[in-house]
């Protein structure tokens, strides 16, 4: 019987033997990921680190926002961090911590950027008002219940691993 493409769509199993290109094709993909991902984590955490070292100058310390992007700067490290050991060392045990601190990375990101979206919402709509509101205190004290909600979300993820 001769195999052809639509057969194989049909069947699902491009696993035999009449089909060694798809071992190449799977080593390739694994080979380009590991390298892409490399890349991207050299790139990322060279970025987030030269964006801390501006975001914390004294000029810019004084506006609220630095303080919201220094804060998603190292969330976004802890992140490709994670990731980064996820993908070259997949250890086991350390899967469940990986994973918690991933996922608590990405939704602690996500509630920073609906902060400054919505301070900057609030400037703009109430431009006169914005400077007696003391957005910078806000800041000091939003940025850490985001980081103790976003990790607190996450801490069943270890405390019940093993009742999977």
């Amino acid at each position: 019987m001769e195999t052809t493409a639509s057969s194989v769509t049909a069947t699902g199993d491009a696993s035999s033997p009449n089909y060694p290109e798809k071992s190449i094709l799977v080593e390739i993909s694994k080979y380009l990921q590991l390298y892409m991902a490399a890349i991207i984590l050299a790139f990322g955490i060279s970025c987030n680190i030269l964006s801390l070292i501006t975001l914390t100058r004294p000029a810019m310390r004084r506006q609220s926002t630095s303080l919201y992007f220094s804060a998603l700067a190292v969330a976004d490290t802890f992140c490709l961090t994670a990731y980064g050991f996820n993908l070259w060392y997949g250890v086991e045990p350390y899967c469940h911590y990986i994973g918690m601190l991933m996922s608590a990375s990405t939704s602690f990101s996500a509630m920073l950027v609906v902060m400054v979206t919505t301070e900057r919402a609030l400037v703009v709509w109430f431009p006169l008002k914005a400077n007696t509101w003391r957005l910078r205190r806000w800041a000091t004290v939003l940025v850490p219940i985001a980081v103790v909600v976003a990790f607190g979300m996450y801490i069943p993820r270890i405390i019940y691993r093993g009742a999977e």
